[in-house]
């Protein structure tokens, strides 16, 4: 399968997120430790949780930053690495529904990025809230 038509989803239930005010909060809930992204990484987040292939994303980004088409490509595919090596992110090996979202708009467009947070571990690890229980 062309690398590029790939659609990405969240690895598992224990995975959950927010975006407010252009910033996504990512927090997996298995090990406590969250992300947040910067607001291009907000975008492109949103982008493939909903469905949407890596094409199609590097099309609507170099659409509206044409001075950024060189690098989106590459910052996309790290970006990708990056959130599946950290095991946020998995590739679907069959094509999944797009959802409808309300989409993110970003004014400029700067690499995705994201900062890991630990210092909450041990309160959200303890968070009776956020136990799950098999059905």
């Amino acid at each position: 399968m062309d690398h590029l038509l790939v659609q990405f989803s969240i690895t598992n239930e224990k995975i959950v997120h927010e975006t407010v005010a252009q910033e996504t909060l990512v927090i997996d809930l298995g090990t406590g430790t969250y992300y947040s992204f910067n607001e291009t990484a907000s975008y492109i987040w949103q982008e493939l949780v909903s469905g949407q292939t890596l094409q199609t994303i590097i099309e609507t980004l170099s659409a509206s930053f044409p001075d950024q088409t060189s690098g989106i490509r590459a910052d996309l595919h790290s970006f990708t690495t990056s959130l599946t090596e950290a095991g946020l992110l998995c590739e679907c090996s069959e094509s999944i529904p797009k959802k409808d979202i309300e989409p993110l708009s970003i004014d400029s467009y700067r690499s995705p990025t994201y900062e890991v947070h630990t210092d909450m571990e041990a309160l959200l690890l303890a968070d009776p809230i956020h136990e799950f229980q098999d059905s």
